[in-house]
């Protein structure tokens, strides 16, 4: 929200959704909650790099094509600061107000912003400390 304020340039945000593969075998911090790990932060770096290749498991075509939508959005916003291209679904710019992002899963679109009371939260927490000094 702060960019789309202090920034002419568009903001566009994302949802990432598509829960990896993991075998219940592996060894992370926490047991295996029932129903598996889900979407955890860091969980899309191995569709944003297109690197499922490092881990042996049971990756399907769905992750796949996850994966290449996203290295899709990352690469056309990198070069003209728009993630739209061919064959992928339309992604609108954020509008604070609308408060729309795109969920990036097997089912890729448009989806109405996850936890938008916890967003407002953190929104008033930040707005009310002071503003870090340049050094």
């Amino acid at each position: 929200k702060i960019h789309t304020e202090t920034s002419s340039a568009p903001t566009y945000m994302w949802f990432f959704d598509q829960p990896p593969p993991i075998p219940a075998s592996t060894k992370l911090r926490e047991a295996v909650p029932p129903g598996g790990y889900g979407s955890f932060h860091g969980s899309e770096l191995w569709y944003a790099f297109g690197s499922q290749d490092t881990k042996n498991w049971a990756w399907t075509d769905t992750d796949k094509k996850v994966s290449d939508q996203m290295t899709s959005y990352i690469v056309n916003f990198a070069r003209g600061g728009d993630p739209n291209g061919a064959g992928l679904p339309r992604w609108s710019r954020f509008e604070p107000r609308e408060s729309r992002a795109m969920r990036l899963c097997a089912n890729t679109g448009e989806t109405p912003l996850a936890n938008r009371p916890m967003m407002e939260f953190f929104e008033t927490y930040y707005q009310s400390r002071p503003a870090a000094s340049a050094h």
